[in-house]
């Protein structure tokens, strides 16, 4: 098949423009491929291949890069999606695709909020000679359509009677495809969105213009002129959702063991439903067990960014099997759910002495399965070293990991090795992720399905006893921590305890000594069901960030 790409793109000098093509193949495979594009003037780029297909699809996105290194690249979200076809020449006629105004519409909140579910794939038919539009407008109400009109009669000639209605093919991305042999270039065309009540509204600004006869060289034989046009010229909706913040350890119900677990989030999603909100936002959920004394129930000292704290485990969902000993289980966290406060320390113990039993008991079965495999698999990178830390800081008695006797520095093949001597006692760490993974699983989905989405607390900052210290101890200036000046809230100022990342402050982007920023790196295994984070815990704090030595005594210290 043969490529004629052109796009519109005023680089700076050292610059070019190349297209990022990938065929996608029906068993899920890949194939990447490069494709440099020329210029005459710096502003029309345009480049030519002939190639053979590698996939039944393919989709391309634009890069910009400067001596080979990409500088930037198109947004991406919607992809320009294609059948591969050999016999076919494409013209693909492009505009570089920004961040639209409109981009909190493919959020997944958004979505939730609005019961928008993920619409199936469709397609169009394509003719041997096709003129192909596509239009991005994802923020129509129920009902609501697009069509394309314009200047000739297979283009309705203005008459909005005999618009083109366009079929939605994913979400918010319009298509239609017309045969080319009934029009005449260049011609002229708008899109319109039809309301339920069939009222018509005409897309703002000038008419939209095809390519002349001369740009495309068509000739005979199969083709297909792609109009990737953006997003349609209407002003977009401001989007405003309601919703509360709430620590998850306060949403204790009368069913719960004395603090507010995964299983109380579903009443708490039916009452914000029935308030008419869409966010329930919680403080972060990440381990802190480092002694487990009542300091372990501070949320923002999390020995891991990844590991769900044992804490949030509803023991309802999981009953023992020996009636006996779950009646008494039952009888105590009653005592404790009765308390006016939470006994931190006390909850802790239970739930960690039920779940214990319960590994003793059904361990072997679920760590058998095939959906535990899949987890243990797919978060290997951080589960591996969260295990084999949890269970050196219980044998040890210390989650300072320099005062182990064994691995008091991270060695893969010596972790690996250790993973392989003490799979037993290693298992039951991971075996409580996998029980947590799921629930929380199961209360988003349950929320999802009342339109509220669950938002998270994304953790920044790091305990200098934690997995990450101890795992990537690169990423960090584990002598300095991060702190705040002296101000009304305390005349010495603030130590957080916080080692600081190494490199200009606290960055997002790639960090020294690491292949991928840190913040990159830890949203890979972000805890399924939550769908967006707030970074106001560090971004609030950073005008105000200081560095100071570790441990300074003479400032006032969290936790």
């Amino acid at each position: 098949m043969t490529l004629h790409f052109s796009i519109e793109y005023r680089t700076e000098w050292g610059q070019s423009v190349e297209v990022e093509l990938c065929f996608l193949s029906a068993e899920g495979k890949t194939h990447w491929q490069r494709i440099l594009l020329e210029t005459e003037d710096g502003l029309i780029w345009k480049g030519l291949c002939t190639l053979r297909a590698r996939g039944r699809q393919f989709r391309y996105t634009y890069i910009i890069t400067q001596e080979t290194a990409v500088s930037r690249r198109e947004w991406d979200v919607v992809p320009r999606l294609f059948p591969a076809d050999d016999a076919r020449t494409y013209f693909f006629v492009d505009h570089w695709r920004d961040v639209p105004e409109a981009s909190y519409c493919y959020t997944d909140a958004f979505k939730v909020a609005n019961g928008l579910g993920r619409m199936p794939s469709a397609s169009v038919a394509l003719f041997p000679r096709t003129f192909l539009f596509r239009i991005q407008a994802p923020w129509l109400e129920q009902g609501e359509k697009i069509a394309l009109i314009g200047d000739q009669p297979a283009l309705g000639n203005w008459d909005v009677e005999r618009a083109l209605p366009m079929i939605q093919s994913d979400y918010g991305e319009w298509l239609l495809s017309i045969s080319g042999d009934g029009l005449r270039l260049p011609f002229q065309y708008k899109y319109i969105k039809v309301r339920k009540d069939y009222s018509v509204f005409w897309e703002e600004g000038p008419n939209r213009l095809s390519p002349s006869a001369d740009q495309l060289s068509l000739a005979g034989g199969r083709w297909v002129v792609a109009l990737s046009d953006g997003e349609i010229r209407l002003d977009a909706p401001r989007w405003k959702v309601a919703g509360l913040v709430v620590p998850l350890f306060s949403l204790r119900s009368e069913g719960s063991q004395g603090v507010g677990d995964f299983g109380d989030l579903k009443e708490m999603a039916d009452w914000t439903a029935m308030a008419g909100m869409h966010a329930i936002q919680l403080l972060p959920i990440c381990d802190t067990t480092q002694d487990r004394s009542s300091t372990d129930s501070y949320p923002y000292n999390a020995i891991s960014v990844h590991a769900l704290h044992p804490i949030y485990a509803d023991l309802r969902q999981m009953p023992l099997s020996d009636k006996k000993k779950l009646a008494s289980f039952q009888k105590k966290w009653q005592k404790l759910n009765d308390l006016q406060a939470l006994d931190y320390v006390e909850v802790i113990k239970l739930k960690e002495s039920y779940l214990h039993l319960l590994y003793e008991e059904q361990g072997e079965g679920v760590r058998q399965s095939a959906n535990y495999r899949v987890f243990a698999d797919e978060n290997a990178e951080w589960l591996q070293p969260y295990c084999v830390f949890c269970h050196l800081r219980d044998t040890y008695g210390t989650p300072q990991f320099a005062k182990w006797k064994k691995l008091s520095s991270y060695n893969r093949s010596a972790v690996t090795k250790y993973i392989d001597s003490h799979s037993e006692e290693v298992g039951y760490y991971a075996f409580v992720q996998y029980l947590l993974h799921l629930q929380l699983s199961e209360a988003a989905e349950y929320a999802r399905a009342r339109r509220v989405f669950l938002k998270g607390d994304l953790p920044i900052g790091i305990s200098p006893c934690s997995v990450e210290a101890w795992h990537e101890p690169h990423l960090f200036n584990m002598d300095m921590v991060a702190g705040a000046p002296p101000d009304d809230f305390s005349r010495t100022g603030q130590n957080w305890a916080s080692p600081r990342t190494i490199g200009n402050g606290w960055r997002l982007t790639a960090i020294s000594g690491g292949s991928r920023g840190l913040v990159e790196w830890r949203s890979i295994s972000v805890p399924t069901g939550l769908t967006t984070f707030s970074v106001s815990s560090a971004f609030g704090r950073f005008p105000r960030t200081v560095r100071m030595p570790c441990w300074d005594s003479s400032r006032l210290h969290f936790p």
